[in-house]
């Protein structure tokens, strides 16, 4: 082998060493960078023109990948970010709610006022007792509208967060399009592209947090990226998402104008759709139904009662509008009655059918009462009777109203006083989701109805008592209307819930509870199924200082040694030259 031929094998020994030594320190350098795949040099032997040796060449930076494992880390991440998503938003709705006996949630809140109205029944004429029971009424709405706006909150931080994880899925869609675009190139002019694909996996897997994807590897080596079946990334061109809300609140995902929500099946986008979509759109559901039921269920108790000694003025918000039909099946009778109860003037109201609430409003002839319906309120005045006379009403057992709808008549099975919401207890936000005591009663706990005139189908006699104050059988009919029985779900993904309103109220939180748990389980199983992963990733893609020494000194003998030859071949080269000399 000629001199110059051994110092062209040698300094490509040289050039080899140099490469190996540069992609060792690089490994070590990045030992415990995340995502990071170890490297090493991809030697060749080179041979000279007449088939002899030529020394060695680096034909590639290798990366120490798995395909497969890499897909499964993509799964597994993407499952974990949708188990803690959501786990740490079920954790809160839970919280809202409150755990049952705490004294803060709606069963215990609905079982302290029935505590109040049964210590009523033992003293009606007692106004600190109704005070009592007006005083856990208040604490009731207060405790259905502080839930339901937790709940709404909710709903609105993870729609928010969902909105802004999709944004950030989008900037992260276009990184991957361009490291796609810069390895591409790189590879067709033959340069190294083994950091660059780290970048890249580094983004995949952020992006993987945040949505389940599909990858699909090409041999110019680009990777395409599909979400919910639709590609995202296709070369060095990124499809943003975009999210969007309804006016029921729910999101909705999708690429293009086309909807993909349902198609995506993990990350925390995923979660907090979940959240959105499915824990809080059932449990607000849940938490209307259920205040609807209450109010409902005072309310038809509370109208058909009155306090003593009664109300001069009643000013009340029917359920039909101006001029819509009903049915009242029964009679009503509208009594004035003195300090004592006693009766001074009477009027049995029979409506024809259909009639309507300006019918009603004709129909009223007591001396000295008006009445008027405006703006949706109805007014009721016995101010201007004389001497002072207060209102009481009485409805024919039985009787109900019935609404002509334009699909047909509709029985809502409750009574005239009812119906006009002469005195109802409780108000309620046309979605439910505000409760409150009705203001008058609020401010004057005297009001409340506990007393229960009873219907006479003829007039009664002038003087005759129709009530007293002693008369607790209303408070009774409230105690009854909390212990009625509802139904409510069965529809739309939810369960149904059937019994009393504190049972009903008690399921909804202990569901809540169980799913709070069974998420919080999910959560931390996913977890150590995406550790396992990382963990074997790490036994082909991790580095070891260890072996990395023990290549570090290889390398440098080789080094040395071609260095060597170096210095020997030209050694020889000058001996040469001077005897030639």
């Amino acid at each position: 082998m000629s001199i110059s031929a051994s110092l062209g094998n040698a300094l490509s020994g040289l050039y080899a060493a140099r490469a190996a030594l540069d992609t060792i320190s690089a490994n070590v350098a990045n030992a415990n960078t995340v995502g990071y795949a170890r490297k090493a040099v991809d030697l060749s032997a080179r041979a000279d023109s007449s088939g002899g040796g030529g020394g060695v060449e680096v034909r590639s930076i290798v990366r120490f990948t798995d395909a497969f494992l890499h897909d499964a880390d993509v799964a597994a991440t993407a499952d974990r970010g949708r188990s803690e998503a959501y786990s740490a938003m079920a954790s809160e709705l839970d919280g809202a709610l409150g755990e049952p006996g705490t004294g803060r949630d709606l069963s215990s809140l609905i079982s302290k006022l029935r505590e109040a109205l049964t210590a009523a029944t033992a003293a009606p004429q007692d106004v600190s007792k109704r005070r009592a029971v007006v005083e856990a009424a208040d604490a009731m709405a207060r405790g259905f509208s502080s839930i339901s706006k937790a709940v709404t909150g909710v709903r609105a931080r993870s729609t928010a967060t969902c909105k802004d994880l999709v944004s950030k899925l989008n900037g992260q869609l276009a990184s991957i399009a361009g490291l796609n675009q810069k390895i591409v190139s790189a590879r067709q002019t033959g340069m190294e592209t083994g950091l660059l694909e780290d970048q890249r996996d580094a983004v995949i897997g952020d992006v993987s947090r945040l949505i389940d994807l599909k990858l699909l590897r090409r041999d110019g080596g680009a990777i395409d990226v599909l979400v919910a079946g639709r590609q995202v990334v296709s070369g060095s061109r990124a499809s943003p998402l975009a999210a969007s809300s309804n006016s029921s609140g729910l999101v909705a995902l999708s690429i293009d104008g086309l909807t993909i929500t349902d198609g995506v099946a993990s990350g925390s986008i995923k979660g907090n759709l979940d959240v959105v979509n499915k824990l809080v759109a059932r449990t607000d559901a849940d938490i209307r139904d259920l205040a609807a039921s209450v109010v409902r269920a005072l309310n038809a108790a509370h109208s058909s009662g009155t306090s003593i000694p009664g109300r001069p003025l009643v000013e009340a918000q029917p359920r039909v509008s101006a001029g819509e039909p009903f049915s009242f099946a029964g009679k009503l009778r509208l009594m004035l009655v003195d300090g004592d109860g006693k009766v001074t003037a009477s009027q049995t109201i029979v409506l024809p059918r259909p009639a309507t609430i300006e019918g009603f409003v004709n129909s009223i002839d007591l001396p000295g009462v008006t009445a008027a319906f405006n703006q949706g309120k109805l007014t009721i005045d016995a101010r201007a009777a004389a001497p002072a006379r207060n209102l009481v009403w009485s409805a024919e057992p039985g009787s109900t109203v019935t609404l002509a709808t334009a699909g047909g008549e509709t029985d809502t099975g409750v009574s005239l006083p009812q119906f006009l919401g002469l005195n109802d207890m409780l108000t309620l936000s046309a979605d439910h989701r505000a409760m409150a005591v009705r203001p008058d009663l609020l401010a004057r706990p005297e009001l409340l109805a506990h007393a229960k005139p009873q219907f006479s189908a003829s007039a009664p006699n002038f003087g005759a008592v129709v009530t007293g104050a002693a008369d607790g059988r209303n408070l009774s009919a409230l105690i009854s209307g909390l212990d009625s029985q509802v139904v409510i779900g069965g529809a739309d993904g939810r369960p149904e819930r059937a019994g009393g309103l504190s049972d009903v109220s008690q399921s909804i939180v202990l569901s809540l509870a169980g799913e709070a748990t069974r998420a919080a389980a999910d959560r931390d199983v996913s977890a150590k199924t995406a550790d396992e992963v990382r963990s074997k990733i790490a036994t082909v893609s991790g580095v070891s200082i260890d072996e990395e020494m023990a290549q570090i000194n290889l390398y440098q003998s080789t080094y040395g040694a071609a260095a060597r030859v170096i210095s020997v071949a030209s050694q020889m080269l000058q001996d040469l030259i001077r005897i030639g000399q």
